[in-house]
């Protein structure tokens, strides 16, 4: 049974281990044993849905109970050990289940953004939060159209170059500055490695210039350098001029976006594969090592981009919001961050922390370190029951933001506490012995590599005999 004290335990549970029937029987030993209504219990898990089976399992589990102490016919195995545990009759149990179910409306059972926007409403005044303002679940929104103005100002508008070479990068560079975005707006405090540094343009576009003049200069002796390399390459044909791509980009004064496709094979690799034997000792034109520079710096210069967009994107999402008086279902969590750091006082964290006994935080694999810190100063100073369930395991998909690393770290901080405690639960009730032995074989060496979370081998429940139908079956294919 696990242990009821004020203090942090974490409690690491896979599929099948019953996380939920944990998590309600947690609820109800708090009631039962230590006098601890559900108006005092906070519950929280990660979407809409899990919100109301966890309340509804809650609740029926109270109603049985509470049935089976009236009737005098206790069965529940969580119930007996509570009573054994707290030595109380069953006329007090009846007293705190029929209190905890007529304050049921007031169970703060709800998802993270729920706790915090609740949060932030009982604080308002303190934290000078708009009282105003709309919760909008338009995020996404407001991030790809400030992408677009990101594209447009530092792009389109202010570089040639960048705007040159944007058609053939316009894919994988969006789908990057996409997946940044999006993380930037879900951890605004994150910082970038390595740091963002301005890049001048103005001295690209300058290199740029020097470009075109190198190609020139190696176009007037084009001829004759084609002549000391091997006929019929693609270097070949574009320094003699077969293939007019470079003679009309220097008759134009400038490239086009199909013209930067030929700098493949005008690099100095190229060149030493292409020169004929007797001419093995001359080098390359210098307008092969101005290509190689210029790409270098082209390359240099997206990625500047990219690393910049975070601060940019930060300032200007917050301007926009403020513009259209809305907050979004991230700010709800980084607001009640930022008012508890800057809480000097303690005034917050009192004023919230003391309206519950005890914290439930369901699906702890997709908590971030933002939600853990917030946990953890309302209700990880020693003074309530706090409670993390989850698997770790899940955290590696990246569903909802999860993060492995982050997962661990918490765990580490939970180990550190005084009184902190992880619990590892085993026993599956889902699965027959043959599936589960199959399971640990098969992922017990592969998460026992560096950077993933460390396996627990599961323990199966379920009778073997029980059932007429086999637990696993393996088939060859021939195609």
């Amino acid at each position: 049974m696990i242990s009821l004290h004020k203090g942090t335990t974490l409690i690491e549970a896979s599929a099948g281990t019953g996380k939920t029937y944990t998590l309600v029987r947690i609820a109800l030993r708090l009631t039962i044993e230590n006098n601890v209504p559900l108006n005092r219990i906070l519950a929280v898990t990660f979407t809409e849905a899990a919100t109301e089976e966890l309340a509804s399992r809650i609740r029926e589990l109270y109603q049985d109970c509470l049935q089976q102490l009236e009737l005098d016919q206790v069965v529940e195995p969580t119930l007996i050990e509570a009573l054994d545990a707290s030595e109380i009759d069953h006329a007090t149990a009846i007293r705190r289940l029929k209190f905890s179910l007529e304050v049921f409306g007031e169970a703060p059972i709800s998802t993270i953004h729920g706790f915090c926007k609740r949060s932030l409403d009982q604080v308002a005044l303190e934290t000078k939060a708009p009282l105003d303002a709309q919760l909008e679940n338009i995020e996404n929104t407001l991030v790809d159209q400030l992408q677009n103005e990101y594209l447009r100002q530092h792009i389109h508008e202010r570089s040639e170059v960048l705007s040159l070479f944007y058609p053939q990068r316009k894919s994988s560079f969006c789908k990057r500055l996409t997946a940044l975005g999006r993380e930037s707006a879900s951890h605004p405090y994150a910082q970038l490695e390595p740091e963002p540094r301005d890049y001048p343009l103005d001295s690209l576009d300058e290199t740029y210039r020097e470009l075109i003049d190198a190609i020139a200069r190696l176009m007037q002796d084009g001829e004759a350098i084609a002549k000391k390399l091997k006929g019929g390459r693609k270097i070949t044909k574009l320094i003699s001029g077969a293939t007019p791509t470079l003679l009309k980009a220097i008759e134009r004064g400038n490239l086009l976006p199909d013209d930067i496709d030929s700098f493949v094979d005008l690099t100095v690799e190229t060149w030493e594969k292409t020169i004929k034997k007797n001419f093995q000792d001359e080098a390359p034109p210098p307008a092969l090592e101005r290509i190689a520079h210029f790409l270098s710096e082209v390359e240099i210069a997206f990625q500047s981009l990219l690393l910049g967009y975070k601060n940019w994107l930060s300032e200007n999402l917050k301007e926009a919001k403020e513009r259209l008086n809305i907050i979004s279902y991230n700010d709800l969590i980084h607001r009640l961050d930022s008012a508890l750091r800057n809480d000097q006082s303690g005034r917050v964290a009192s004023q919230l922390s003391e309206r519950y006994d005890a914290a439930l935080i369901d699906e702890f694999q997709d908590t971030d370190p933002t939600q853990y810190d917030i946990a953890q100063t309302l209700f990880g100073q020693g003074q309530h029951y706090l409670f993390f369930i989850g698997d770790p395991k899940q955290a590696i998909y990246g569903f909802r933001g999860a993060d492995i690393e982050a997962y661990e770290l918490c765990s580490r901080l939970v180990q550190g506490q005084d009184g902190g405690v992880v619990i590892e639960v085993t026993a599956n009730f889902r699965s027959l012995g043959p599936i589960i032995h199959h399971v640990n074989a098969c992922f017990e060496p592969v998460f026992d590599k560096p950077s993933q979370p460390r396996y627990v081998a599961l323990a199966p429940t379920l009778s073997d005999a029980s059932q007429l139908l086999p637990c696993v079956a393996r088939s060859t294919i021939e195609i």
